[in-house]
């Protein structure tokens, strides 16, 4: 690919008017789809391949390279582009509803509206090593909130604990065809599950979300919600783990969460 800028211009000449509800905008800039692509020669899904812009970068370094494309249009258009190419594999699916726990590293621009449910199915039924993603830069600083902050979590938590290394990059929106609202950025992670390796990461997940339910009340109140103890025995519970029951969830950090689980699946 000589130009990007030239080529998706080129492809959305063609094409149907993008789908601003799949948040369908594509990236031209070399530099960050270089940054992007960062990865390993090993198999490799791509979420959302879109017109393909990333996916020639991500297929000259993989092993091989599974695209998932939920748009039927640009799924065809896909299939066209690399029906030569027996390393890479187009599907037409919805990457919440197909099985990710095979894939070794996983690498996509995510669209606004499904950013965390992504995000979470990533980090509780994938075991990736890498993951890179983009995400519009209010997601990003939401998702990767740090304790302590109000803006703190079920996702942070995960992060916390399964995160190594994490390099970020900056895109202005004025590189993206059409051009958004608001400028992205870069997420490229190295995960480490040793933390969590006697853990049924899924259900921690939800364990933590059920902790969040209520984000303004204390945590013994949403403790009190979803389990069959009444609120005495879960403020001994919190003491004996050096909890405060009065404490609001985002105040709780992601190691006390952990121990806050455990202590749970015993005394229940």
């Amino acid at each position: 690919m000589e130009n990007v800028k030239e080529y998706i211009e080129q492809a959305l000449s063609i094409l149907p008017s993008p789908k601003k509800s799949l948040g369908q905008n594509f990236l031209f800039d070399e530099t960050a789809l270089s940054f992007l692509s960062q990865i390993e020669n090993v198999p490799t899904l791509e979420i959302g391949g879109g017109l393909g812009n990333l996916s020639y970068f991500l297929k000259e370094k993989s092993e091989n390279l599974t695209i998932v494309e939920l748009d039927k249009t640009l799924f065809k258009f896909l299939s066209e582009q690399f029906r030569d190419d027996e390393l890479v594999k187009v599907i037409n699916d919805d990457v919440l509803k197909i099985d990710i726990s095979t894939y070794a590293q996983i690498v996509g621009s995510l669209p606004y509206y499904i950013t965390s449910d992504i995000i979470a199915k990533l980090l509780t039924e994938g075991r990736a090593k890498r993951i890179n993603i983009m995400i519009q830069i209010d997601a990003y600083e939401r998702i990767f909130a740090k304790f302590p902050s109000l803006d703190f979590n079920p996702l942070s938590v995960l992060l916390n604990f399964l995160v190594s290394e994490k390099e970020i990059k900056k895109v202005n929106r004025r590189f993206f065809i059409p051009k958004p609202h608001v400028d992205s950025i870069i997420i490229n992670m190295r995960l480490d599950y040793e933390k969590l390796k006697d853990v049924n990461i899924k259900q921690f997940y939800s364990f933590v979300k059920k902790c969040f339910m209520n984000p303004r009340k204390t945590i013994l109140n949403n403790l009190s919600l979803f389990t069959h103890l009444d609120k005495n025995t879960l403020g001994k519970l919190l003491s004996e783990i050096n909890i405060d029951p009065l404490k609001r969830p985002a105040t709780i950090d992601h190691i006390n969460y952990l121990k806050l689980y455990k202590h749970l699946i015993k005394t229940t």
